[in-house]
């Protein structure tokens, strides 16, 4: 899953929770944020998690980087100039 840039948490955080996370890069590719789809470990076994929920995790960081290299520097010009879009 690293390869992937991808963490899978299997209930080492709090009992009974799944999850899987990746990091949000801005656009000089530093961590600002992270994605995490968590799920009950009681209803969902690990290879679920990995099979329907992982595969959808790296598409969607990459779509919220790609907004962020486009917004970002439009929103640091908006902030020190003092306005807003």
């Amino acid at each position: 899953m690293r390869r992937q840039g991808c963490a899978l948490v299997d209930q080492e955080l709090e009992d009974g929770l799944r999850s899987v996370a990746a990091p949000v890069r801005d656009r000089d590719g530093e961590v600002v944020a992270g994605v995490n789809i968590a799920v009950h470990a009681g209803r969902n076994s690990v290879e679920p998690v990995r099979r329907d929920l992982l595969p959808h995790l790296p598409a969607t960081v990459a779509r919220i980087d790609a907004d962020l290299r486009i917004t970002g520097p439009a929103r640091a010009a908006a902030h020190d100039t003092g306005t807003h879009r």
